[in-house]
């Protein structure tokens, strides 16, 4: 593995997330992974440099109940891991753990849950092309200071972190991505492919009804 990054890098963190071993999106705490055991550098394998747990699996965790970590990952309807990589999974995690569990008022960027609680949901949970919030309909966008240092970096954000929900009434993420796509990939440039989003995302909710319909429908020849 490449060397752990600093602190400041990994922290604070937005939502899109959950967690590792029940899956629940509501996670509250996480948990830096900072150490490296010559035995997981032979696995193969590990996770990332954080894992995030909700409370029931984070008093498993701190309680060294094992056995109920793997039980509430095997309790998914489609579990990742089988009983033996769950097993293994919390070796790992225990191994790595490099400092306390943090609590997720104090690991998250500072407005990003006041925007999930209105509606909103943070571009980046969406698609690696967060620019498109900056062409989204402002009526259905809002952001806050961005504080993340890579985050920083993307000039295109202006130092926002931005959250987004449907244009349209009644319509699912997956609806508008699918329409959008449908409008977006045929062009290379990533101006031109934006540009066309921005068309896409202020066009008349009929209009783009009808497109959504026909993206169905080649979907599923």
């Amino acid at each position: 593995m490449s060397p752990a990054p600093a602190r400041e890098d990994l922290l604070p963190v937005s939502t899109g997330n959950h967690c590792l071993f029940c899956g629940s999106r509501d996670w509250t705490w996480v948990y830096l992974l900072g150490n490296e055991p010559d035995w997981i550098k032979q696995l193969g394998w590990t996770f990332g440099w954080h894992v995030f747990m909700c409370d029931a699996c984070h008093d498993y965790y701190e309680g060294g109940d094992d056995a109920s970590l793997v039980r509430a990952h095997l309790n998914q309807p489609e579990p990742e891991a089988d009983e033996s990589e769950a097993v293994q999974w919390v070796r790992v995690v225990r191994a790595r753990q490099s400092e306390p569990a943090i609590p997720r008022a104090e690991a998250i960027v500072p407005g990003v849950d006041d925007l999930v609680r209105e509606g909103f949901t943070p571009i980046e949970n969406l698609t690696g092309a967060h620019e498109l919030a900056v062409v989204w309909p402002e009526a259905h966008r809002r952001s806050i200071p961005e504080v993340r240092a890579w985050a920083l970096e993307d000039e295109a954000l202006q130092g926002r972190l931005w959250a987004v929900r449907p244009p349209w009434p009644g319509w699912t993420f997956d609806d508008v991505f699918t329409y959008l796509w449908s409008l977006v990939d045929h062009y290379q440039e990533p101006q031109q492919r934006l540009d066309a989003a921005a068309k896409a995302l202020h066009a008349d909710e009929s209009e783009a009804r009808q497109q959504l319909q026909r993206a169905r429908a080649r979907d599923d020849r």
